[in-house]
C-alpha cells in the first residue's frame, strides 16, 4: 500500500505580513470635522460660499506623528517575532512529515493512517493558530490607531473652532486648495505633546497545540535511534544464548 504524504504547501509566515498596514492607512477614510456635522457628513464644498475650510494631511500624520510611528514600529516587531515562531513550527512539522514517510514502509495500514491523521490534525491546529494570531494583530493595530484618530479629531475640532473654520477636510478630498488652509503641522505639534507614544497591547495567544508539535517532532527523532539500539541489543543477546 502506497500513501502519498505531502507536507502543507502554504507558507504561514506570509500570513502575518501587513496586518497593521490596512488598519493604519484606513485611519483617515471619510474623516471630516464640521461644525454641527457628524463624521463623514460634510456638505458639498461647492455650496460653502465664503466658508473657511481647513485641510488636514492624514498621510503626513501617519508618517510623522510620534504615536503613529510608535504603533507601526511595535507592529513590525510583533510580526517579526510571530514569523520566527511560525518558522519553528513549520520545521517541526517537516520533521514529523519526514518521519511519517519513513514509518509508511514499516507500519501496517491501520497504524500508518492513525499517525497520518495525527499529523494532519497538527497542521490544521497550526493553521488555526495563524488565523487567530493574525486577527489579534490586526485588532491591536486598529485599536491603537483608533486612539490616534480620536486625538487628531479632537485637536482638529479645537483648531477649527479657535480659528473660525467651517470644515476640516482630508487633503485627498479637494481637487485644489490654498496651502495656508493646511493645519497639519499644527495638529502634529499638538498631537506629539498630547500623545507622544502608544503601547500596543496584544494578548498572548494560547497555543498548546503548537507546543505539542515541537514535542512530537523531538519524540519522533529520538525514537528511531533508540529502536535501533534496542534491536542490536536483542540480537546480541540471542547470539550469546545460541553460543
Amino acid at each position: 500500500m502506497t500513501t502519498n504524504v505531502s507536507i502543507f504547501k502554504k507558507s504561514f509566515r506570509n500570513a502575518a505580513m501587513g496586518v497593521a498596514v490596512a488598519a493604519i492607512t484606513a485611519f483617515g477614510a471619510g474623516q471630516v470635522c464640521a461644525g454641527g456635522a457628524k463624521d463623514g457628513m460634510a456638505k458639498d464644498v461647492t455650496t460653502q460660499q465664503g466658508a473657511a475650510i481647513a485641510i488636514l494631511d492624514v498621510n503626513r500624520i501617519i508618517a510623522e506623528a510620534k504615536a503613529a510611528k510608535a504603533v507601526n514600529s511595535q507592529m513590525e516587531k510583533y510580526q517579526k517575532d510571530f514569523q520566527a515562531e511560525i518558522k519553528k513550527q513549520e520545521q517541526s512539522l517537516r520533521d514529523l512529515n519526514n518521519q511519517l514517510v519513513k514509518d509508511e514502509k514499516k507500519l501496517d495500514a491501520k497504524a500508518f493512517e492513525k499517525k497520518k491523521a495525527d499529523f494532519d490534525a497538527k497542521v490544521a491546529a497550526l493553521q488555526r493558530t495563524v488565523m487567530t494570531r493574525n486577527s489579534e494583530l490586526q485588532q491591536a493595530a486598529q485599536t491603537s490607531m483608533e486612539r490616534v484618530r480620536g486625538a487628531v479629531v479632537d485637536i482638529s475640532e479645537k483648531i477649527r473652532i479657535s480659528r473660525g473654520f467651517s470644515l476640516v477636510l482630508p487633503s485627498s478630498f479637494p481637487v485644489t486648495y490654498d496651502p495656508k488652509s493646511d493645519i497639519t503641522d499644527e495638529v502634529i505639534v499638538v498631537l506629539n505633546k498630547q500623545l507622544p507614544t502608544i503601547n500596543v497591547k496584544i494578548a498572548k495567544v494560547k497555543t498548546p497545540a503548537m507546543a505539542k508539535i515541537s514535542k512530537a517532532a523531538k519524540t519522533a527523532k529520538a525514537k528511531t535511534p533508540a529502536t535501533t539500539k534496542t534491536a542490536k541489543k536483542i540480537t546480541t543477546e540471542k547470539a550469546a544464548a545460541a553460543t
